[in-house]
């Protein structure tokens, strides 16, 4: 347990080379993500006891807008953007790891997993590697705790009915696609959701009447131990249309319509909506 209590320090003081600016390209966190498993990797195999036998690092990175009114006038408008990182750290091997099922404990056990973490929204290659490294280094002690649980629970128990391993092994696979991006106009919309959402007042059997956009833009990064470096995105857009009445026995009925689209020339004109 003690030996790795170190590895911290010895990571953080080996470093890493600086990329000027200018250098920074698109793909900044794939290769953080990619230079990150092998570094780690590299490190706690050699330092680390147990040694980690798999790590894989996931990255979403989203930007996301909605605008709402209700009954012409405006609601909610709001844009966001932020970059999500997830790690896991296995140690043991493919047929018995940290992830294993303890039995016994409340809830069938806890295998382990937690929380994702924020990263900085900054090109910084420096700040990026640090939240990875730390985030590394605390997962993977994790694993080393609960390997020792896991270990101890299969020493004292019959044996299990399931004996299939707890990964499987995968041919590695090799896929970075073109980052996705799109900007919104949020006065635009904030105007055109509030002129659909005021053409409900033109029906008093209606109590409310909403319109609203969102947009979603995700691109996700994913790398592995096992060679796996893939990136996708997606861009999704969508204008809805909320009506709400009620019957006279008091039960709320609602009618709902949405259109969906990955580009903005893809959503509805004026027209359509007035007609919907």
């Amino acid at each position: 347990m003690k030996r790795y209590l170190g590895l911290l320090l010895v990571l953080t003081c080996s470093g890493w080379l600086q990329e000027p600016a200018a250098a920074q390209s698109a793909d900044l966190v794939q290769r953080a993500l990619e230079d990150e498993v092998k570094r780690a990797m590299s490190v706690l195999t050699q330092k680390g006891n147990p040694a980690p036998y798999f790590l894989s690092y996931e990255v979403n990175e989203g930007k996301s807008a909605e605008v709402t009114a209700s009954l012409g006038a405006l609601q909610y408008s709001n844009l966001d953007k932020q970059r999500i990182l997830d790690i896991e750290v296995r140690v043991g091997n493919y047929n018995l790891d940290n992830t294993h099922q303890i039995r016994g404990q409340r809830g069938g056990g806890d295998s382990g997993r937690t929380a994702s973490v924020l990263m900085p929204l900054d090109d910084d290659m420096d700040a990026l590697k640090s939240v990875i490294w730390l985030e590394t280094d605390r997962r993977y002690k994790a694993a080393v705790e609960r390997m020792i649980n896991v270990q101890a629970n299969r020493a004292v128990r019959v044996e299990e009915e399931d004996s299939s391993g707890d990964l499987s092994r995968e041919k590695s696979e090799k896929s970075v696609a073109a980052l996705k991006d799109a900007s919104v106009d949020l006065a635009g919309w904030e105007k055109k959701v509030k002129a659909y959402s005021a053409m409900f007042k033109g029906f008093p059997e209606l109590f409310d009447g909403q319109a609203g956009m969102t947009l979603s833009v995700n691109n996700q990064s994913f790398v592995n131990s096992e060679g796996t470096s893939v990136r996708h995105g997606t861009i999704q857009y969508r204008l809805y249309l909320v009506g709400q009445t009620k019957a006279d026995d008091g039960m709320n009925f609602q009618r709902f319509e949405s259109f969906d689209a990955h580009s903005i020339e893809g959503l509805p004109s004026d027209e359509t909506v007035r007609k919907t």
